[in-house]
């Protein structure tokens, strides 16, 4: 997982007109159990904000791949939506996809993220395919933000 998140970190977002200067750190892929649907697999991280201007509706998308660099699932949520380990054990998955789609994120955090300022995204997969390799996660959209 290492290598992918290096590569991850150090290559450029295809299109840099819309992300470019969104970068990602701190990110992390853990499996988990859920009560109602089994095995999750979870990719944290955290969006941060490099355009000189405040930043809205991030989103990101997270692709699990197996050992042959092969994609197997993908999924593009909304930073802003933390999930407590907890509520990822407890709650149904509908309701943990509502929460990752909440475009203007909890208590409205992604409707504007200043300059140099990060915002956290959890992005959960459920019915995994056995042979989960790696993961990866891009930046797919931002708008600037309009006071």
């Amino acid at each position: 997982l290492n290598r992918v998140i290096r590569e991850q970190l150090g290559q450029p977002v295809a299109d840099s007109s819309l992300t470019g200067q969104i970068s990602l750190g701190l990110l992390e892929g853990k499996f988990l159990v859920n009560e109602q649907v089994g095995e999750l697999f979870l990719i944290r991280g955290e969006a941060i904000n490099n355009f000189s201007q405040p930043r809205s509706a991030i989103q990101v998308k997270g692709v699990l791949y197996d050992q042959n660099g092969k994609p197997l699932m993908q999924k593009t949520v909304f930073c802003g939506n933390p999930i407590a380990d907890e509520d990822l054990r407890s709650l149904s998955f509908e309701e943990l996809e509502q929460m990752m789609g909440n475009q203007f994120g909890k208590n409205l955090s992604n409707m504007k993220i200043d300059p140099k300022k990060s915002i956290p995204f959890d992005i959960v997969f459920k019915d995994l395919p056995a042979n989960i390799a790696e993961f990866s996660v891009k930046v797919t959209s931002s708008r600037t933000t309009t006071e």
